[in-house]
């Protein structure tokens, strides 16, 4: 079989940087029950896969969350140096004093903005422009076009409640209203006096959102840049309020 017996000293630090992430959020988040976790290696196709029997719970102390976490599918492609997962949170929130609910509510809304998040919710409210996105559709060169109007019918319609986007292809989000975190800037290269998060998105055919910023299918979208690096540790729940 391929699953590796000492899976956690092998992959584990591995697996925790490519799932829960390494945000400084991330310092904060433990996984409870590694025993659910298992690893397999496949060495003809050179790919990590990661499969829990039960759902992993991790403990976020930065946003004051404790997740248990369905996950569908974790894989790692060495050759490629590609790495995706899916599968679905259920969100609890800690109980904390005074101190702790105020730093919590200052994180989870730093964590919000600019976020994946954020932004489905501000494309199905009509808002992206106010809230500081602006859309670039990438061809198969990398060479963008600005996204004059998101909401042109031709890429934006509602179907009984939800937001269709008509989008195939590659879409750059740059987010200007918070500048993007030093430790990112600094692990990719990145000029420190950058000032947009920037993101993209790759998608299969289209995608809908519905109004709390819920979207399907989320596996036919890959997350690229500033997302990609924002991942467990980042995570907010659907019903999450800014205000």
């Amino acid at each position: 079989s391929a699953e590796v017996a000492d899976g956690w000293d092998k992959y584990g630090q591995f697996f925790i940087d490519n799932f829960i992430g390494i945000t400084p959020n991330s310092t904060q988040c433990a996984i409870e029950n590694k025993d659910v976790v298992k690893f397999y290696f496949y060495k003809k196709r050179n790919k990590l896969k990661v499969k829990a029997k039960d759902n992993i719970v991790i403990t976020n102390n930065a946003l004051g969350y404790r997740i248990k976490y369905q996950l569908d599918s974790f894989v790692y492609d060495y050759t490629a140096k590609v790495g995706s997962y899916t599968g679905y949170p259920l969100f609890e929130e800690l109980k904390g004093s005074g101190a702790e609910n105020e730093t919590w509510k200052k994180n989870r809304f730093s964590s919000y903005i600019g976020s994946r998040l954020h932004f489905m919710r501000s494309w199905y409210d009509s808002t992206l422009n106010d809230e500081g996105f602006a859309l670039e559709l990438l061809d198969a060169d990398n060479k963008p076009t600005a996204v004059e109007d998101p909401y042109d019918s031709k890429l934006y319609s509602v179907d009984s409640g939800d937001a269709v986007i008509n989008i195939k292809g590659r879409l750059r989000i740059n987010y200007k209203n918070h500048v993007p975190d030093r430790k990112y800037l600094i692990e990719n290269n990145f000029p420190p006096s950058s000032r947009m998060q920037i993101s993209a998105i790759d998608v299969i055919d289209g995608f809908s959102i519905e109004e709390n910023g819920y979207f399907y299918e989320q596996s036919e979208v890959t997350n690229m840049g500033y997302w990609a690096w924002k991942k467990l540790a980042e995570l907010l729940p659907y019903d999450y309020n800014p205000e």
